[in-house]
Order: structure tokens, then sequence, then C-alpha cells
């Protein structure tokens, strides 16, 4: 399982990742709410800044709330 944080702050970590093809930076009403469209090799994510992109076992990517994460993250660390 893989998991990235997605924020303006790791974008580098993204582009290691080999399943992403593009990053398109958005900044939504005040200005304070940013997303990321995560585009892969045939998907594409609106993940709100803070989020993390989650791939599973079986390659199935999901967007996930920092709160969702926190229940699973034993889970996705532990399977390094």
């Amino acid at each position: 399982m893989i998991a990235i944080k997605v924020s303006s702050e790791n974008i580098q970590e993204l582009w290691e990742c080999p399943d992403v093809s593009e990053l398109v930076k958005t900044i939504s009403g005040d200005r304070k709410k940013q997303t990321l469209i995560v585009r892969l090799k045939n998907r594409e994510f609106y993940v709100p800044d803070g989020f993390y992109l989650v791939k599973d076992e079986n390659d199935q990517w999901s967007t996930l709330s920092p709160s969702l994460y926190e229940l699973i993250k034993d889970k996705v660390h532990g399977e390094k």
C-alpha cells in the first residue's frame, strides 16, 4: 500500500511516484483552500490540500481525509 499526503509542500514526493503523470495546483475561493489535481496514467483525482492519495494492494487509488487515513495508517506503514 502506498500513501502520499497531498499538499503544496510535498509536490516533489508526488513526482517521485511513477504512476503520477501530471500535477495541477488550483486555488479555490478564499485562497486558503488549495486543491491539487493529480493525474495518473488513466485517472484524475481532485485532492484537497492535506488529504491523502492512497494506492491499495489491488492497485486501486483513492482519496482519504486525514481522519480516515489515521484509522488505516498502521496498515499502510506496516506493509512497506
